[in-house]
């Protein structure tokens, strides 16, 4: 069977920065993957240390700025994957970054960036959720923040990250557990809106979007 134009073969790389402090202890999870993408331990362990030393260098004021001030990224875990199955994993500590967040919220409360791609439909789409627990939020549940600065910063982590890989070509993408392809992300977008992952009780208001 051919891919779809667009689709890169289904093995990835899952990403997960590791959250400790307060009731913020969890993760947040990037995919990656690129044509005739095949990784070792040692080459996720190689990646996770790259990425590690890529992140301390970059400034992301709005992303730490929806951290709780007791709340850190304090690590990277790279697990490359055959489709659900996980052939090889790493595991590297990065300087933590903290939380400058004044606003303290409940622990499961984050800001959803949606994942777009080339293709529709609701398999080649994804989200990514980033902890929104030190930030203020509007009357109407919205967060207060400067909108495209969080996708500019979010836009370059996710780039600085694909580009510390040891494995040249990788891009975020959105895998489809249904079809088991995955797609590379061209567009990030947000609603605003604050809410739990496992509920969005909030509807979207004047979403916002840019390019990858």
């Amino acid at each position: 069977m051919t891919a779809p134009v667009g689709v890169v073969p289904h093995n990835t790389a899952r990403l997960h920065f590791s959250l400790m402090g307060g009731s913020s202890d969890g993760s947040i999870g990037i995919q990656y993957s690129g044509p005739s993408f095949n990784s070792t331990e040692a080459q996720l362990s190689t990646w996770a240390t790259g990425a590690a030393t890529a992140i301390a260098a970059l400034a992301q004021p709005t992303l730490t700025g929806m951290l709780s001030d007791g709340c850190e990224i304090n690590g990277i875990t790279l697990s490359y994957s055959l489709g659900t199955v996980q052939q090889s994993a790493a595991y590297a500590g990065i300087v933590p970054v903290v939380g400058t967040g004044t606003v303290p919220r409940p622990g499961q409360d984050a800001l959803c960036f949606s994942l777009r791609t080339s293709r529709t439909g609701k398999s080649y789409r994804g989200r990514l959720y980033w902890p929104y627990t030190g930030g203020a939020v509007t009357g109407t549940g919205q967060a207060a923040f400067v909108g495209p600065t969080a996708l500019a910063e979010l836009n370059a982590l996710m780039k600085a990250i694909a580009g510390a890989s040891p494995v040249a070509g990788l891009v975020p993408v959105v895998w489809s557990r249904l079809h088991d392809v995955t797609t590379p992300v061209t567009q990030l977008g947000t609603d605003f809106a604050v809410d739990t992952q496992r509920r969005r009780k909030h509807p979207p208001v004047q979403p916002l979007t840019a390019p990858f």
